[in-house]
């Protein structure tokens, strides 16, 4: 859908399951889809199917590209992995108790944080730091923060803990950072509550949608916030300066998973064969 004039632009056909995770590539030149135990690689200028990377896992439930763009995180159930797209090969798994139902990877590429535990992307290791395995997670820009179900923890820069202090609201199903750090979207039943990262306060509740908000995240320039729910809409936020916010008509359409284009690099290259 184009964000502005609310109009479907393409299809992606061609998936054999329904896909339960959706995620741009940095470069905005990729789109990755999670469909059974497949990821599927879409590009955006022609909206067609690139490349398939067949996992030999029976469903994944998402998927995040990391910093660096040839690098993929796939999650299922009990495991987390790390794909090289270009050699579709897998480079490091985080094995764990719970279904990685969310996943966000910290922005400096040094974390990865899922429904169930963050871990240290060099060492391997499970951070001490308790995460419901029902949660949806995102790292703050300058990934000293994490938004998680019911909280916003401040990550310890030496790993060894995370202070208690931080926001606390009712649980909710989805988060997302603005891409300046100051604010945090929180999905709670059918609204959205924007919370003042700074003061750990609501500024607004955004109300629309008729049943449980499935999916929430802010445009490249936070300027706008982009929600889908179990009411089979789509609803775009206009963010005003006082963080207020109105949105339009909403479109008709089953997004329970949704992203938003990152701003692109068209220059990027993109092969059939090779995803570089």
């Amino acid at each position: 859908f184009d964000v502005n004039s609310y109009q479907q632009i393409a299809l992606l056909n061609g998936s054999k399951e329904r896909p339960l995770s959706i995620a741009y590539r940095p470069t905005g030149n990729l789109i990755a889809t999670a469909s059974g135990g497949d990821v599927h690689i879409w590009t955006t200028n022609n909206f067609r199917l690139a490349d398939t990377l067949s996992t030999n896992e029976a469903r994944i439930f998402s998927i995040a590209f990391t910093p660096d763009p040839n690098v993929i995180a796939v999650g299922g159930e009990q495991f987390i992995t790390l794909w090289n797209l270009p050699n579709k090969e897998p480079l490091l798994t985080f094995r764990h108790d719970a279904i990685a139902r969310g996943l966000s990877i910290s922005p400096d590429g040094s974390l990865i944080a899922s429904s169930g535990g963050i871990w240290d992307v060099v060492s391997g290791d499970q951070l001490p730091i308790p995460i419901s395995e029902f949660a949806s997670v995102a790292f703050s820009p300058n990934s000293d923060l994490l938004a998680t179900t019911d909280r916003i923890i401040p990550i310890d820069p030496n790993r060894i803990r995370a202070t208690q202090n931080g926001y606390t609201g009712l649980n909710n199903t989805q988060v997302a950072f603005s891409p300046d750090g100051t604010l945090v979207a929180m999905a709670v039943a059918e609204n959205i509550e924007i919370i003042d990262v700074k003061n750990q306060s609501i500024i607004t509740t955004l109300r629309g949608h008729d049943k449980d908000v499935s999916s929430v995240t802010f445009s490249p320039d936070g300027r706008r916030i982009v929600s889908g729910g179990y009411d089979a809409t789509i609803r775009a936020w206009a963010i005003n300066d006082d963080s207020t916010a109105n949105t339009a008509d909403p479109i008709t359409s089953d997004g329970i998973e949704i992203a938003v284009m990152p701003n692109s690099d068209n220059n990027a290259p993109v092969t059939d064969n090779n995803l570089t």
